[in-house]
């Protein structure tokens, strides 16, 4: 069989597989495909609080964990804290970093996340952790939400 042929006929088996998918696989298959394109360091460089060393760094550990979406950072913060049941807070923590109805943390949001809580100033610190209390930017924080918290805290120290 000739390589002519051969490529027709792959390109044939995918056409017919990109057919088969649904809108709900392109959205996913678009996304990581966002997630996982190296991003400019230079552009997001700027408003953080690291050199451009330490961006090149954490991008090299963070890109062999992509993607870390909702299961996966359950995952990490189980190990962080095998006696106590994680989900819950870890929940928490991927809401705050994620921007609305994304799926996975990007390495922008990671960037922008570990800036303000390790090397932040404090006014910026207490507004993640009202992002924490507030993630709908509602301007108010519900007991429902401040007892929520509490109770994810509460299991992930449990012993």
């Amino acid at each position: 069989m000739s390589n002519r042929r051969r490529s027709a006929g792959y390109t044939e088996k995918i056409k017919c597989a990109l057919n088969a998918l649904t809108k709900s696989d392109m959205e996913v298959i678009k996304h990581y495909e966002q997630i996982s394109i190296r991003p400019n360091l230079s552009s997001i460089l700027p408003g953080q609080h690291f050199t451009a060393s330490e961006l090149r760094a954490l991008y090299r550990a963070f890109k062999d964990t992509l993607p870390i979406c909702r299961d996966s950072f359950r995952d990490i913060y189980a190990n962080i804290f095998p006696h106590g049941d994680a989900e819950q807070f870890a929940d928490l923590i991927f809401d705050s970093i994620v921007r609305q109805q994304a799926e996975c943390v990007t390495f922008t949001d990671f960037v922008g996340v570990c800036s303000t809580l390790l090397r932040g100033t404090v006014e910026e610190k207490l507004n993640w952790i009202y992002k924490l209390y507030d993630p709908r930017n509602t301007g108010k924080i519900g007991w429902e939400r401040i007892f929520r918290i509490i109770t994810a805290i509460d299991d992930l120290i449990e012993v």
